[in-house]
């Protein structure tokens, strides 16, 4: 079928708005990559903005760039064999409209982790759309296609792209912001759970297509709960907010949605990895309850209220008072607990170095306490320490229990492995 560079081009064109799409293998490695090139009448700056966009972003969650090649006017992207728009026709089909909610809530939560690692890298996507997302060959949702849409509407003055995934505010003509990004997020998540768009116009009568509906000042869109009863309401009222016309609610509704959505404490996963009780801890019996109280508290605050800031302050108050270092090597699975959580925390934050310092000292307290060996090697991950990560990782991986947990940790060592591979 022809070849690109030292690719062989294995299917394609696909076809989009903006280029096409070609599916290729190198021809010594035997990886998989996607070769995306632009349409001759879209200029070349389209495509290098999207490099330079993209080149930053570091998450599982995020279609990965490898090489920008300007002669070509085209990218080197990461394979990614399904659609998000293809996978919800046919599960959709298959559950009658109604996936399982911890099914909806794990892809929801991985697009969101996407999209928000895209704004803590200083990117504005523009045109989230479930076209613009796709699973890898980990199985994760990723993001991908960054800025074409805008680039166009700005250079232009003419709206580009899918109107009917757009904020209201930029179908009247206003640049892409995180606020859009997330009133295109809470389109998705009410298809996703709902089993069709929240402003589609199914009266026979109405002439108006999904776009009109955003735009108009008294169309509003059957609640959630409405169509689900089994959605927590929280959840549902949260993505209801997300298709506000105001942009202001949004940001607020989308700190409360990813607390809402992030995988609970649910009975296997809560539970602390199991080891041999220690017989020299250093903390008595009414400290280590003080200690468990405090995590319990903190965990409130952050998975139900999403609270980051007063879940670390009850951890650094409950802390204050003990020597870390005096407790080295004591094994004392609480105090581990509060280190990991705080790891965590700060992860979901975006601030790396401080989530990895976390997790060492609950590392050092317990050296195989599997959360805290999860959170560092997710924060290295991050900060591109892949070596150090994969050690991480795959020790996580020996000593967890938990198969969600296991899961989890599979599935980023895979991404370890991937990054490993594209850099040797």
């Amino acid at each position: 079928m022809g070849s690109f560079r030292e690719y062989e081009i294995i299917s394609g064109p696909s076809s989009g708005t903006y280029g096409e799409v070609f599916v290729c293998q190198h021809t010594t490695l035997g990886v998989k990559r996607a070769v995306k090139r632009l349409h001759g009448f879209v200029r070349p700056e389209v495509i290098r903005d999207e490099a330079l966009k993209q080149k930053d972003v570091a998450s599982p969650y995020v279609m990965q760039l490898y090489d920008y090649f300007e002669s070509e006017n085209a990218l080197l992207l990461e394979y990614c064999p399904i659609g998000l728009d293809e996978f919800l026709r046919d599960r959709l089909s298959q559950t009658k409209g109604r996936i399982p909610y911890r099914e909806a809530q794990e892809l929801l939560y991985g697009i969101l982790q996407g999209l928000n690692d895209a704004h803590n890298a200083g990117v504005i996507h523009g045109d989230v759309k479930p076209g613009n997302i796709r699973f890898g060959e980990d199985e994760l949702p990723k993001l991908g296609d960054f800025g074409a849409a805008a680039r166009i509407q700005e250079e232009t003055g003419l709206l580009r792209g899918s109107s009917s995934w757009m904020a209201p505010e930029v179908l009247r003509g206003q640049g892409a912001t995180r606020e859009a990004d997330y009133f295109s997020f809470g389109l998705i998540a009410y298809l996703v759970l709902g089993g069709r768009h929240p402003f589609y116009a199914d009266d026979a009568t109405c002439l108006c297509r999904e776009d009109d509906n955003i735009c108009s000042s008294t169309y509003q869109p059957p609640h959630i709960s409405d169509i689900r009863a089994d959605v927590p309401p929280m959840v549902a009222d949260l993505i209801m907010e997300l298709l506000s016309r105001a942009p202001g609610d949004r940001e607020r509704a989308e700190v409360s949605l990813k607390a809402a959505l992030a995988p609970g404490p649910d009975a296997a996963s809560a539970a602390p990895e199991q080891s041999s009780p220690s017989q020299d801890t250093k903390t008595d019996l009414d400290v280590e309850g003080g200690l468990q109280c405090s995590y319990n508290e903190a965990r409130r605050l952050f998975f139900v209220e999403y609270r980051p800031i007063h879940a670390l302050q009850i951890i650094s108050n409950s802390l204050k008072d003990l020597n870390l270092a005096e407790n080295a090597g004591s094994r004392s699975e609480v105090l581990a607990d509060l280190c990991s959580l705080a790891g965590f925390i700060e992860n979901s934050r975006g601030q790396f170095s401080e989530a990895m310092e976390h997790a060492s000292d609950g590392l050092n307290i317990h050296p195989e306490h599997v959360a805290s060996l999860h959170t560092r090697g997710y924060a290295l991950l991050q900060l591109r320490r892949l070596a150090d990560a994969k050690v991480d990782l795959e020790r996580a991986l020996e000593l967890a229990v938990s198969p969600r947990r296991r899961e989890q940790i599979r599935k980023l060592l895979l991404t370890v492995r991937s990054r490993q591979q594209e850099s040797s």
